[in-house]
Order: C-alpha cells, then structure tokens, then sequence
C-alpha cells in the first residue's frame, strides 16, 4: 500500500496565466499518482501575512 500523494496549493500565481498548470504537470512527472488540493492562487504577490493566515 502506498502513501497517500497529496500537494496542498497557496500561491500568488493568480487565475489567468498558465503557471499553476506548469507545476502541477512538472510534479506529475516525477510522481503520475499526486493528488491536488487548491486552496487559493489569489494570494497578494509577495504578501507573506495574507498566505499565513490563509494557511
């Protein structure tokens, strides 16, 4: 039995560009059985305190 694969997702990417599409298809190479959880990419660029407590 394996572990379960799961990635958890806060970033400040935004909606509209293809960035976060990149990383998950970059880490499904490595490892094809990842699950994703989005919690949000709508983070403030740079904002450190939004991204905590949003964590």
């Amino acid at each position: 039995m394996q572990p379960n694969s799961i990635i958890t997702l806060i970033t400040d990417f935004g909606n509209t560009d293809d960035y976060v599409g990149v990383m998950k298809g970059v880490m499904l190479s490595i490892n094809p059985d990842l699950r994703f959880i989005d919690i949000t990419h709508s983070i403030p660029p740079q904002n450190i305190k939004k991204a905590a407590f949003i964590l």
